[in-house]
């Protein structure tokens, strides 16, 4: 037996909230004892908590909520390193349950020794699972004496004592810089980690103050000349602040105005002082290339040259695109050799936090091979040559034949009977088709596995995977009959309630959960979605998951008049569905940051207000109120029914407001979001107001005087139907996606108090406010339209 399986372990445990829990995984991962928990509530003191152990103790850090997966502490005893400082795998639980182990590759060569000077790739990013040998020395060189004294210290004056992924590291970094930059790394079970529920820290100005104005300066000052490995880890912070402002959800959304240009100022000041070839060379976990382009412009650094992005088939022309910084250069095109027009181009603002901090251009030509002449001078446009990517070899080493023991453990996990079914699932993709047993139903078969190039021409339509009547349903009742030629296929549970309203239709339905699915989605020349954000498909959304010759037509669920460009550009779209002049404008125009242009967005309506317009023109006798669902709500609800309280808080002030003007003698109804409404349903039965869901909502618009919401497209579709669109917010967020502003500049009337909302309602009954023709539903031409662009062979 290893001599250190018998030692002791000390374990420092960093924070309160949770500890119990993980004092729990420890004494279960080792029943028999021979560790010594050691509580650090407050990680001003960690420096003070290590001083007094002894030279050769070992030391593991965790943070308070911290488990282990079975085996790690064996594990550790067994093979561990004799590094002072070991590096052991982590994976962090989104709250969604996804696995997050993008560095994870770290471990790919088993249990090993590294050198960061010659791997600045692996740089520890957490204190949770470093082990720690108290040198012989001592820890004088914990935090050091220069920049990095203290800062770890000033972490629990900001109010992110819990939840700082900076706790410790200060003092790591010194340490490991004045031991020669070596780690070791051990392969073996994992660290798990539990990230918090958003927005966490990223939804509060002291975390960017600290980790901007004190964290990062300091580390950039830890040594001179600076490790590259300190300056990937400080990128890998930076990636991080930028994400907190990216995503359809994204954590930031709760600054204000002027909180979001103090983050944007010291962005900017943190990231001219890290070297644009150390951005250039970062590789430790995936960057789109406009965020590696967007870093390195705040350096001042190069920018690359002109890309081409994948070509379509079923297009008639192609984009290229390049970026710049300050004025726009002088541009002009060749294809094959000769002059060339653009069919199409746009401008791109790049933002953080409302700074735009880079352009990019984008340029529909004819096929050919381009040239690009940028303020004179002729550049080859070629697809991008890819994301530098971590070395497969160790440096000094040649390529191993064989894989770690924890790498393999994990693929056998990976690929094993159980381990293959959960990873598809994890990944967008359906199980097994084996794993399920055949349900009878009415409907017509779907497609069986078979070769692609044996099916016809198919159309793959999905509204969600648990519910149809939104944009899909009705093109796919339309389409079958006007494109006979193409095989239609309707995408939805079986286990939904209307899998048999629709298989009575004579739909074709497919399980996206059973047999067949993975081969019709592979097989469909075009997929068409009304919710790109749904759990079953949203995966295959990126990276390998539609074919470079698919079509992915975005319907929408909902007119997009805010902006949800942090979540559209990060997503796989070849077409997006539009209704109105003013929502083009707002996804196409100049100097807007989606990267859709006018070739990708159709304003052919939505299919379902072909609908909505037969219902024009009755008597309005109703003022709708359209409050917006919450995520965290619908979750909570989700996993504990009980959880009617937070449905209270989060309609109060509506419900009051429908009190309010029901006593006024208005016809008040709600709108019940149907993400909502199947976790508490007598909760809402029994509110005391007229509800509707999404099946009686076109009925409702119909007879409505004005729509009243905080952020929902109900207020959209209230205005194509001659509402008048009010807004109100009784939290008082920041209008960071500029719903109210949007909304405002095409005849919406923005309110702060209730009492304002009274005003308006009365203004617009009376006569005194009415709604804008302009956006009126015109025909019922949508399915039409919609279907005749879809037939065509070109784009």
């Amino acid at each position: 037996m290893n001599a250190r399986s018998t030692e002791t372990l000390h374990v420092v445990i960093i924070g309160s909230a949770g500890d119990q829990d993980t004092l729990d995984s420890l004494h279960q991962d080792r029943p028999e004892g021979g560790i010594v928990p050691i509580g650090c509530p407050d990680p001003a003191v960690l420096d003070q908590v290590l001083r007094p152990l002894a030279a050769g103790t070992r030391v593991l850090f965790l943070r308070a909520g911290d488990l282990l997966e079975p085996g790690y502490l064996t594990s550790l005893a067994q093979h561990g390193p004799g590094e002072t400082v070991v590096l052991t795998p982590t994976v962090t639980i989104r709250p969604d349950g996804a696995r997050d182990e993008r560095l994870q590759w770290r471990f790919k060569h088993g249990s090993r020794s590294a050198d960061l000077a010659a791997e600045p790739h692996i740089f520890p990013d957490t204190m949770s699972g470093v082990v720690l040998t108290i040198p012989r020395h001592g820890l004088q060189d914990w935090g050091g004496s220069g920049a990095l004294h203290g800062v770890d210290s000033a972490v629990g004056a900001e109010g992110t004592v819990d939840d700082d992924e900076n706790i410790g590291l200060s003092g790591l970094i010194a340490h490991v810089v004045a031991t020669g930059n070596q780690v070791g790394l051990h392969d073996g079970p994992a660290v798990i980690r539990h990230a918090p529920r958003p927005p966490g820290p990223w939804g509060r100005i002291s975390h960017y103050r600290h980790l901007l104005g004190a964290v990062l300066p300091a580390w950039l000052q830890a040594d001179c000349p600076l490790p590259a490995w300190v300056h990937q880890l400080i990128i890998h912070r930076l990636i991080q602040v930028t994400d907190a402002d990216r995503g359809l959800r994204y954590p930031s959304a709760g600054l204000t105005a002027a909180e979001r240009a103090e983050v944007a100022q010291l962005l900017r000041a943190v990231t001219r002082r890290v070297p644009a070839s150390q951005i250039e060379a970062y590789c430790s976990t995936p960057l789109a290339v406009g965020r590696r382009t967007a870093l390195v412009a705040m350096t001042a650094g190069p920018m690359p040259a002109p890309i081409l992005p994948s070509g379509r088939r079923f297009r008639s022309d192609q984009k290229a695109t390049y970026f710049y910084t300050g004025d726009m250069p002088q541009e002009q095109w060749k294809v094959d050799g000769a002059w060339a027009q653009p069919t199409c181009a746009k401008t791109v603002d790049h933002r953080y936090f409302d700074d735009v901090v880079l352009r990019e251009r984008i340029v529909w030509l004819p096929k050919g091979r381009i040239t690009a002449v940028i303020n004179g001078q002729e550049l080859p446009v070629a697809p991008y040559r890819g994301d530098p990517r971590p070395p497969e070899t160790i440096p000094g080493r040649g390529r191993q034949g064989a894989s770690s023991p924890g790498l393999r453990r994990r693929l056998a996990r990976l690929f094993g009977p159980s381990g293959h079914q959960e990873h598809r699932q994890a990944s967008g993709t359906s199980p097994d088709p084996d794993a399920f047993s055949g349900v009878s139903s009415s409907a017509p078969s779907p497609y069986t596995a078979s070769s692609p190039s044996d099916w016809p021409r198919t159309w793959l339509y999905m509204d969600r995977h648990d519910s149809a009547g939104d944009n899909a349903e009705p093109l796919y009742r339309y389409a079958r009959t006007h494109a006979p030629s193409v095989r239609h296929i309707f995408v939805l549970e079986r286990s939904c309630p209307d899998w048999e309203r629709l298989a009575q239709d004579g739909f074709v339905l497919l399980d996206p959960t059973g047999p067949g699915f993975d081969a019709a989605w592979s097989g469909a020349e075009t997929i068409l979605l009304s919710d790109i954000g749904d759990p079953l498909i949203k995966g295959r959304l990126t990276g390998e998951g539609i074919g470079p010759d698919q079509r992915l037509v975005f319907l929408q669920h909902g007119v997009t008049m805010r902006d949800m460009w942090r979540w559209f550009n990060g997503a796989r779209l070849d077409v997006v569905v539009c209704a109105t002049d003013a929502e083009q404008a707002g996804l196409t125009a100049d100097h807007t940051s989606y990267t859709l242009t006018d070739r990708e967005v159709w304003r052919t309506g939505f299919p379902r207000h072909d609908h909505l317009y037969s219902l024009l023109g009755r008597e309005r006798d109703s003022i709708l109120l359209a409050p917006t669902w919450d995520p965290e709500v619908s979750r909570a609800l989700e996993s504990d029914p009980d959880a009617v309280g937070l449905l209270s808080a989060l309609y109060r002030p509506w419900l009051e407001l429908a009190a309010g003007l029901t006593q006024a003698g208005h016809r008040t109804v709600l709108f019940a979001h149907p993400k909502l409404v199947p976790h508490a349903p007598e909760w809402f039965g029994a509110l005391g107001v007229p509800a509707v869901t999404g099946r009686d909502l076109p009925e409702t618009l119909a007879r409505s005087w004005a729509v009243v919401s905080d952020r929902s497209s109900v207020l959209d579709e209230g205005m194509i139907a001659g509402c008048v669109g009010i807004v109100w917010d009784p939290r008082g967020r920041p209008d960071t996606d500029r719903y109210r502003s949007r909304h405002e500049a095409i005849g919406a009337i923005g309110v702060d108090t209730s009492a304002q909302v009274h005003q308006v309602v009365e203004d617009v009954v009376a006569g005194r406010v009415t709604a804008s023709e302009d956006l009126i539903l015109l025909d019922a031409g949508a399915c039409a339209r919609l279907t005749a662009l879809l037939r065509r062979d070109l784009i």
